[in-house]
């Protein structure tokens, strides 16, 4: 949990010093998440690129 606009480089996590506010998002994010449809079992997964066509370092 990030102040953008004081840490833009992100250093400073905020979540020790606002546990509430935390908290509330971590509340409203498994509200969402608990209303989102279930993944089917046989859902599957295709990428539309390989390892080849990464790059490479």
């Amino acid at each position: 949990m990030f102040n953008i606009t004081e840490d833009a480089r992100e250093g400073a996590n905020r979540a020790k010093v606002e546990p509430a506010r935390l908290d509330a998002m971590k509340q409203s994010w498994l509200a969402w998440n608990d209303s989102m449809p279930a993944i089917p079992a046989d859902a599957e997964v295709k990428l539309g690129y390989s390892t080849k066509d990464m790059p490479q370092r």
